[in-house]
C-alpha cells in the first residue's frame, strides 16, 4: 500500500515539475497567470529549477515522497526483525538444551 503511494506521489512530481517548469518558463495557460501572476523572466535552466525546487507545493509533494520513505524503511527494518527473531529463538533454545546437558 505504501509502495503504491510513493508511486502515485511520484508521478504527482513528474507531472507538477512540468507545470511549474511550463509556469516559470512563461509558457503556460493565461488562466494560470490570472490566477498567479508571475512577472519575472527566467531564461536559464538553473534560474527555473532553483524557482521549482523553492515552490512551496512542489516541496509539499516532495516531502511527503520523503515521508513514506522513511515508512516503507521502518517497516522494512520490523519485517528483518521479525525475521531474525526465529534465529534467536533457535539459538536460546539450543542454549537451554547445553546448560542442561542434553
Amino acid at each position: 500500500m505504501f509502495f503504491l503511494m510513493k508511486k502515485e506521489s511520484e508521478a504527482k512530481i513528474k507531472t507538477m515539475r512540468r507545470d511549474k517548469w511550463l509556469y516559470y518558463k512563461g509558457r503556460a495557460k493565461a488562466e494560470v497567470y490570472k490566477n498567479l501572476p508571475f512577472d519575472l523572466k527566467l531564461t536559464t535552466r538553473e534560474e527555473i529549477d532553483m524557482f521549482i525546487e523553492a515552490d512551496e507545493e512542489y516541496q509539499k509533494v516532495v516531502l511527503k515522497v520523503d515521508y513514506i520513505d522513511q515508512i516503507l524503511t521502518f517497516l522494512d527494518s520490523i519485517l528483518r526483525q521479525i525475521n531474525n527473531r526465529t534465529y534467536q529463538i533457535k539459538n536460546a533454545i539450543e542454549w537451554e538444551k547445553f546448560q542442561n546437558g542434553l
